[in-house]
């Protein structure tokens, strides 16, 4: 016996050892290949982004429902009651301009149909021509229901329209709930009020003590004190404004006695200035060497064409001899001081505009036209050489480029010619111009010393003025002050009659008052008398009554287990599809069988023992996987979670359970086994309870729906989301557990037999080429 139980234990260490083994070739293999080591990790991110990208874009959906636009459309014509205009469409609007549960939109009715249609609106709510009429024909023999249509689009989104369908019922409820209480109002009115008969009555048993003509009296008595008060107060206010400006008159008149002095000193310099003949002899000198400066400019543009010219005949000799090549640089040289040449003339016309006086004659618009036409045909010259440059660099025949420099050479001669011809107008233009200026400016300087020493004799006459102003601006001040003093008084002793007259009117008012309690106790004893009601017991206001009525039930809501928010909520389905997701991933990655390599010869392995080898490397990717799609959960979408180890630990569970499936119908049917895991995924995203109800889905999925993966594991998880209720999270857990040994022994004893057959089918397939 004790052989037996040894030679068990050995061949179980030993099968744990090679199984062990078989995981550490895996993980180094892996992980010492840089490029494998990469791809490991993008797979144990890849399923947790799957996860978040959904919970992050479901978090919240009902709370945003006002970027769902709707359009509302009045066209309600109102309608007349009693004398009385009512607009019901109009007061709808006005209600939802204040309610933003859905992005309502208020458009006319062609927009809002057409947008519908279009999909630029969800739906549409018009409110008809004949709307406010069917809704007071509750007062006529012809009661006619209204009506609000309501236009949807429910090829736009699936949810889109059970949202706006809530948003229109918030309209009819409103409506419905507005006509109860408006209309229990005035009946309670009617009810317990008196009624418009007996208020006439009221009013002719006390015509003969009434107080409406003394009430009158004082308050006529009243307004004309209070007119007179604010006629004191705007007499007031002016006295103050010209008190104000009084003193804003005095500053002036010091600092116009300052200015005085100023503008003395300031006279005689002005005569010194103007007696100065050294300076309006070099005014005279300054302006004569203007026109010298600009012939010295158009003196050096001569000079610059006539060098040009030289260089050309000195390129058409080149050009004429054996190697036409030579004269390129020359061309060049020739290129650069045409370019300069354009500058300076450019700037010459620059002078010459800026020259106002001199460019507004006619002579110098002309000077100017013709320095351009010349700076053209400079221009048309640089392009000249350019096209010679190139006619020598690649052709041999010389005879073009000779005509071009002769017609260079012409036009060179021309633009010199003619700026000759220019520099002599602008100096004998501008000499005569500038002379005159210079004569007139001496002229004008003459004249302001002259004006200086008048103006100077006026300003003792003109301070001896000023002085007498401010002595009567003083006066005027005093008196001033004395006026406001005695309006002020005036306008406290209305204020106590306004007092007076006010405490009259209450008394009036009291004793009215107290003579209609009177009256109304009489009714009230009436009504007790004849009915047996004492309305003085009966403390409900009409508006009450109808507020009550309109809305008779309020719902109190006891949420058991609440939800933060929908993400929250959604949470479970989404992490354990994202963990089915990351198994799929593995076995679309990694390869399922075992190899033999150098490090590794299966032939020494058990089927089991390769088996569970080689599933080691899934189930810690999967449950990798796991704990990156919960720790996300938690701390990066920060979803409510009353159990967040609880909440860990299903994962785990879910990454080792899930990994085995699949991997476990991946190494047994290949291809075909990852099929079966795709059609197991489509069956429990659809059956698994994730999204709605399983029981709003149809038969088959409320059948499979118990032996789903998926439902147990999203059971677990939303315990340790929400709550626990009693032992639900531990059977949840065993129920998700008990698919691990089904198909771990599937893999082990019963895919055995199935190798050869499997082996069979993947040459045959293989044989195709194409599968």
């Amino acid at each position: 016996m004790r052989t037996i139980m040894g030679k068990v234990l050995q061949a179980i260490t030993g099968s744990t050892k090679r199984i062990v083994g078989i995981m550490a070739h895996d993980f180094q293999r892996v992980f010492t290949n840089p490029v494998a080591a990469i791809i490991a990790v993008g797979v144990m991110v890849l399923p947790s982004l799957y996860a978040w990208f959904n919970i992050q874009a479901s978090w919240d959906p009902y709370g945003s429902t006002d970027n769902i636009s709707v359009a509302v459309s009045n066209v309600d014509e109102g309608t007349v009651v009693q004398g009385m205009e009512l607009n019901v469409g109009k007061s709808i609007v006005e209600s939802l301009a204040e309610n933003e549960q859905i992005g309502w939109k208020f458009v006319n009715k062609e927009k809002a149909l057409a947008g519908v249609r279009s999909g630029k609106y969800y739906a549409a709510v018009v409110i008809p021509e004949d709307f406010s009429k069917n809704m007071t024909s509750v007062l006529t023999p012809d009661i006619e229901r209204p009506k609000i249509e309501y236009y949807v689009n429910e090829k736009k989104n699936a949810i889109a329209p059970k949202i706006t369908d809530k948003g229109v019922g918030v309209i009819q409820q409103m409506v419905n709930k507005t006509f109860i209480s408006e209309s229990v109002t005035v009946i309670g009115d009617v009810v317990l009020g008196m009624s418009e008969k007996d208020k006439a009555l009221n009013r002719k048993l006390v015509q003969d003590i009434s107080l409406d003509k003394e009430k009158e009296q004082v308050d006529t008595a009243i307004e004309s004190l209070q007119d007179l008060e604010e006629g004191m107060d705007n007499l007031t206010d002016t006295v103050e404004a010209f008190q104000a400006t009084m003193d804003a008159l005095e500053e002036l008149s010091k600092t116009i006695n300052t200015s005085f002095g100023i503008l003395k000193d300031s006279v005689k310099e002005v005569q010194d200035q103007s007696s100065n003949t050294i300076q309006m002899d070099a005014l005279k000198n300054l302006a004569s060497d203007t026109p010298d400066s600009i012939g010295n400019t158009i003196g050096a543009i001569t000079t610059s064409l006539n060098s040009i010219y030289q260089s050309l005949d000195s390129i058409e000799r080149l050009v004429q001899g054996n190697n036409p090549a030579e004269a390129i640089p020359t061309l060049n040289a020739t290129k650069t001081q045409l370019q300069e040449l354009v500058n300076t003339n450019n700037e010459l016309i620059d002078i010459l505009k800026n020259n106002t006086i001199f460019y507004q004659t006619p002579v110098g618009s002309d000077c100017v036209a013709r320095l351009e036409h010349a700076n053209s045909s400079l221009n048309g010259g640089i392009e000249t050489l350019d096209k010679i440059i190139e006619n020598l660099q690649t052709s041999t025949s010389r005879d073009d480029a000779l005509k071009a420099i002769s017609q260079l050479k012409e036009t060179v001669t021309t633009c010199k010619e003619q700026i000759a011809d220019i520099g002599t107008q602008i100096e004998t233009t501008m000499n005569e111009q500038v002379s005159a200026a210079a004569d007139e400016a001496v002229g004008n300087v003459d004249a302001v010393r002259k004006a200086a020493e008048s103006f100077g004799g006026a300003v003792p006459s003109a301070q001896a003025t000023m002085d007498s102003v401010s002595q009567a601006m003083s006066s005027l001040g005093t008196s001033l002050t004395s006026m406001t003093k005695v309006l002020q008084g005036s306008k406290d002793a209305i204020g106590k009659g306004i007092t007076e007259l006010e405490g009259m009117k209450e008394i009036l008012e009291e004793i009215e008052k107290q003579k209609n309690m009177n009256i109304s106790q009489a009714i009230q004893n009436f009504v007790l008398e004849k009915f047996g009601v004492d309305l003085n017991d009966y403390k409900n206001s009409p508006e009450t009554i109808g507020e009550f009525l309109s809305a008779p039930v309020e719902l109190e809501t006891h949420k058991i287990f609440p939800v933060a928010n929908y993400g929250s909520a959604l949470a479970p389905f989404y992490s354990i599809l994202a963990m089915w997701v990351g198994g799929l991933i593995l076995v679309s990655i990694f390869k399922c069988r075992a190899s033999t390599n150098k490090y590794l010869d299966i032939s020494q392995y058990r089927p089991f023992e390769l088996y569970i080898g080689r599933y080691l490397i899934f189930m810690n990717f999967g449950i990798i996987q796991s704990v990156i799609i919960c720790l996300g959960d938690l701390y990066l979408l920060k979803i409510q979670c009353l159990y967040p180890g609880r909440f860990i630990f299903v994962g785990v569970v879910a990454g080792i359970v899930f990994s085995n499936i699949i991997y476990t119908l991946t190494i047994t049917f290949d291809d075909v086994g990852k099929a079966i895991a795709v059609i197991m995924l489509v069956l429990q995203v659809a059956g698994a309870g994730g999204t709605f109800p399983i029981e709003v889905t149809p038969g088959f999925f409320n059948m499979i729906n118990p032996f789903l993966p998926f439902t147990h594991g999203m059971n677990a998880m939303r315990d340790a989301v929400a709550g626990l209720y009693g032992h639900n999270y531990a059977i949840s857990l065993l129920k998700l557990f008990v698919y691990f040994p089904i198909f771990y022994i599937f893999g082990t004893v019963f895919r055995t037999p199935l190798i050869k057959l499997n082996e069979f089918f993947a040459e045959h397939v293989e044989n195709t080429g194409i599968m």
